[in-house]
């Protein structure tokens, strides 16, 4: 459930810059493709995130390394 509010909450950050680059800052407009691309991205970002959680970095932690 947690994966899944961090990628609304990253795709509601990536439409809101496209909303603000299209409404305050000139010579910038609205791209439907970045919006897409922001979707994509924290996607991937959070399936490999969930993917590196199950890998313990650690495992041999405390074992005799001889």
């Amino acid at each position: 459930m947690a994966y899944i509010l961090l990628v609304l909450i990253a795709i509601t950050y990536g439409f809101l810059i496209e909303f603000i680059q299209d409404r305050f800052v000139e010579n910038r407009s609205w791209d439907l493709g970045d919006v897409a691309a922001d979707f994509v991205g924290s996607v991937v970002g959070v399936l490999v995130w969930k993917g590196y959680k199950k890998i313990d970095p650690c495992r041999n932690r405390g074992r005799n390394q001889n």
